[in-house]
């Protein structure tokens, strides 16, 4: 729980790259950093973080722009001039772990995100909650914020009297183009009836575990179930090729062993190939090759190769070798290598997009791109075709054939892959 009841102004003497804020810190931004360090430590058991604004009645909103950087990488808050219609759009990220680069690791994203309101969090103690839920990451709690959307604007008279009022810079967020007046408060997606159970740590945390465990049943059902169908379409639609490829074959259709062992085999080199290309891509970091530290086209085909493109490719190319030297002389031209690439390919299709079936997104997108592996691991298996055949005659080259089997396939792969990232 990170709690606060006013959005205080870093002090301008404070210089927390030099001395890291401590418990004991006043002021809200060296609060929000000790807080940020203290979750995100090695070997923190945090998985759920709450900010309770349910006391905050507002303050400086230099220091809201710092709070929503820090819980959500990328922040931006609207100011509107009520007067005029104008309106400028801020945008602003925070070095929340204090290594003095902006990057990913500057945001609590990784973790679940709640906020707790009330109708005494006014004016940033209103506006924060508003951005924090159209962002879609943050889950409100409690009951609707009190609103307050203009900025405080103090004057004096001329006999020295000092005075605050309401200005005409209104504060509000942008989203897809649109300004969004939070001056009616944000409505909390889970409402908290009684105040007293707002501040019942342990009752709360309690609700809150339920609330994610609930969460993460509904996300694996729907992930399972997108799972599912993803690899329904690939068994069906490369199914009914594969099925259609095989009647081609002459005289006739190859044996059940010969059509059903290399689409076994693919599969099994899913879960293998992506571990393998990750542990030897740690292997080339540890001795300082690394494509975090390339710029972003060959990093994007370094990545590339050690994820896909060639740990893929090389299992799969073993999975062919494994099933001709089980079928030993049973394969009889080239056609039937061009078969057991597809099958190798077909079997690798179905297991990935049960693996990566985790949203309808993601579905529609692999949807057309199914038939990738087929027809990477068919121009595999004709080149290995080719090098038996010529073997077998004594004639043309040979191991020419057997190093495009792999380049080839690798090289499109890696080429495709890079492209996406």
């Amino acid at each position: 729980y990170i709690t606060f009841d006013s959005f205080m102004t870093k002090d301008k003497d404070a210089d927390y790259y030099k001395n890291a804020p401590t418990a004991g810190t006043e002021d809200t931004v060296g609060l929000l950093l000790y807080s940020f360090s203290r979750i995100t430590r090695r070997g923190s058991p945090v998985k759920n973080v709450v900010m309770d604004l349910s006391m905050n009645t507002g303050g400086d909103t230099v220091t809201a722009s710092f709070i929503i950087s820090l819980f959500l990488g990328d922040g931006s808050v609207c100011i509107q001039d009520t007067l005029t219609g104008a309106y400028a759009n801020e945008y602003f990220r925070a070095d929340a772990n204090l290594d003095g680069e902006y990057d990913e690791k500057d945001s609590l994203l990784d973790y679940n995100l709640y906020c707790l309101t009330s109708p005494i969090s006014f004016s940033c103690g209103n506006l924060v909650p508003s951005v924090l839920k159209s962002s879609g990451q943050v889950t409100i709690l409690g009951q609707q914020s009190g609103g307050g959307a203009c900025t405080v604007m103090p004057f004096t008279t001329a006999d020295g009297t000092i005075l605050q009022i309401s200005s005409n810079h209104r504060l509000s967020y942008m989203k897809n183009g649109s300004v969004y007046d939070i001056d009616q408060g944000v409505e909390p997606d889970y409402v908290i009836q009684q105040p007293e159970h707002f501040y019942d740590r342990q009752a709360l945390t309690e609700y809150i575990n339920n609330l994610y465990l609930g969460k993460e049943i509904i996300m694996d059902v729907k992930t399972t179930i997108i799972s599912i169908i993803a690899s329904l379409f690939a068994l069906v639609i490369c199914g009914f090729i594969y099925l259609r490829m095989i009647k081609r074959e002459v005289p006739e259709p190859i044996g059940k062993l010969q059509a059903i062992l290399p689409i076994i085999l693919g599969g099994i080199c899913v879960p293998i190939s992506g571990p393998a290309g990750l542990g030897l891509a740690y292997a080339f970091k540890s001795i300082g090759v690394s494509g975090e530290a390339m710029a972003n086209l060959p990093a994007a085909f370094y990545t590339a190769f050690f994820v896909a493109g060639g740990s893929e490719e090389l299992f799969k190319f073993l999975a062919i070798i494994i099933t001709i030297l089980i079928l030993k002389n049973k394969i009889n031209n080239v056609y039937e290598y061009i078969l057991l690439g597809a099958a190798v390919g077909f079997g690798f299709t179905v297991v990935e997009d049960f693996t990566f079936g985790s949203s309808i997104t993601v579905l529609l997108i692999r949807t057309p791109l199914m038939f990738t592996h087929m027809t990477l691991n068919m121009i595999m298996g004709e080149f290995i075709g080719r090098a038996k055949y010529n073997k077998q005659r004594g004639e043309g080259p040979t191991a020419l054939y057997w190093a495009l089997a792999l380049i080839v396939p690798m090289a499109l792969h890696t080429l495709y892959d890079a492209g996406t990232v």
